[in-house]
């Protein structure tokens, strides 16, 4: 069992300080946690400056039409996603020739968006059909506390360790030539659908509650935190599963 000073020296070595400032600068893994962060930042500046007088949290991203939808869900992704892909990336990058490392990470990036994009679109259609029958919006934030709820039961599945180690398969990968752009675009599709497996119904749940932004930030932490610092086979998701359901119940039911 990992005890707490474990998990602590794992999250460090995952950040890896020494290598800080030149890492952010000369890494891959660097360029995506700035690139994330700056998407937080945005996202944070935009709540404060366009809700002040009010006291909700919702996002100012209650966007219509397709592509600022698109738009959304891809910043969305990079901000909460991308910095749970560390393995994969690093994989990628030092699986490649030097001159063509930062061509294979974009493109198992673009892999792994385009089937978490298929992912949203799929949802924006039944949300559409939705819509044309007539189905009152006030049942999606009962969807989105049922989404926790589930998430919170599988993590008691059998088959939840073997979901959790499927985050951070690698593959071998072709050194050049249009073999390698396949491995790295096919690397990033499998790395999205074994994603969607392990966080696709608390992403789900965040789509129904209208990106609530302080939800979003939770959901974020919890991955995080499973992903880096809980072995497969704790149970301790379950909790903060629970409680996630519990806020979307106080902050949009109630």
């Amino acid at each position: 069992m990992m005890n707490r000073s474990t998990s602590v020296r794992r999250v460090w070595r995952f950040i890896e300080w020494r290598q800080l400032p030149h890492g952010l600068l000369h890494t891959a893994v660097g360029w995506i946690w700035m690139i994330s962060g700056g998407i937080w930042l945005w996202l944070l500046v935009n709540i404060l400056s366009i809700q002040e007088g009010h006291h909700h949290h919702h996002m100012v991203t209650q966007v219509n039409g397709f592509f600022p939808q698109v738009s959304h869900w891809i910043l969305m992704l990079i901000a909460m996603m991308f910095p749970l892909l560390m393995v994969q990336i690093n994989h990628v990058a030092f699986a490649s020739p030097r001159f063509r490392r930062y061509q294979s990470v974009m493109l198992f990036l673009s892999g792994y968006s385009g089937l978490w994009l298929v992912f949203a679109t799929v949802f924006w259609g039944a949300q559409a059909a939705a819509n044309a029958l007539g189905i009152d919006h006030g049942i999606y934030p009962i969807i989105g506390v049922s989404c926790f709820v589930l998430a919170a039961l599988l993590v008691w599945s059998k088959n939840h360790p073997i979901v959790m180690a499927s985050c951070n398969a690698t593959k071998s990968l072709s050194i050049q030539g249009w073999r390698a752009n396949m491995d790295c675009l096919l690397y990033g599709l499998k790395t999205a659908q074994n994603c969607i497996r392990s966080c696709g119904l608390p992403m789900l749940a965040l789509m129904l509650t209208g990106h609530d932004f302080m939800l979003m930030f939770l959901v974020t932490l919890a991955l995080w935190y499973e992903r880096y610092c809980l072995p497969h086979l704790s149970k301790q998701m379950s909790v903060w599963w629970g409680l996630l359901a519990g806020i979307t119940i106080a902050t949009t039911l109630l």
